[in-house]
């Protein structure tokens, strides 16, 4: 589906200038397109219909690998969803036919997004999300104590994070390059934070 959307971009993969941000764009693209194919691969090699139909033990490698994967498709798609930050939120206001946000609603979605990644960091380490990038602990029990909305809260939140870092840092990396040469003004308003 998303392949069939974005066909002009994959036409256009060989043609133009790289610059850092297309680069970023094309290297997060190739990384979630590897962590989807791993995922498959190894989630078949999981699969009990698999084991049986070959008489076999399931390995726990490939469940160890198919999740770490999983985890970097997260980490990945938020990158990418952060990346593309600012026409998700055209569209919202398209939708919604809401102006673009200014003074007290845009103080309030930057405070938003502030708690939403503060938890995140925390989320990230509850989770022990770290440890499971790098496989050093990949398996996860369901706690049937725990709250289902907590736990999506927290992976909601993590992925918050990411995207919120994603969508700020291009944002202030797009403003230093534009401002680079140019004399600084005086009084004049950061668009870093827009």
């Amino acid at each position: 589906h998303n392949i069939a959307l974005n066909r002009i971009w994959h036409a256009r993969l060989t043609k133009g200038n790289y610059g850092t941000r297309r680069m970023t764009s094309v290297t997060v693209n190739g990384l979630l397109l590897a962590t989807t194919l791993i995922m498959l691969v190894t989630g078949t090699l999981n699969s009990h219909l698999l084991a049986e139909a070959l008489g076999a033990e399931g390995d726990v490698l490939p469940r160890e690998v198919h999740t770490t994967a999983a985890y970097w498709f997260l980490i990945l798609m938020s990158i990418h969803l952060g990346m593309h930050w600012r026409l998700i939120m055209a569209e919202a206001r398209k939708l919604t036919r809401l102006s673009p946000a200014i003074g007290g609603r845009l103080a309030f979605l930057r405070f938003v997004a502030a708690l939403v990644s503060c938890h995140g960091i925390y989320a990230a380490m509850e989770r022990n999300v770290p440890a499971k990038l790098v496989a050093y602990f990949s398996f996860d029990y369901w706690d049937f104590g725990a709250s289902v909305m907590g736990y999506f809260a927290q992976y909601l939140s993590i992925i918050g994070i990411c995207v919120f870092l994603t969508h700020y840092c291009l944002n202030w990396r797009q403003s230093t390059s534009l401002n680079e040469g140019k004399p600084k003004l005086k009084g004049r308003p950061s668009r870093v934070f827009r």
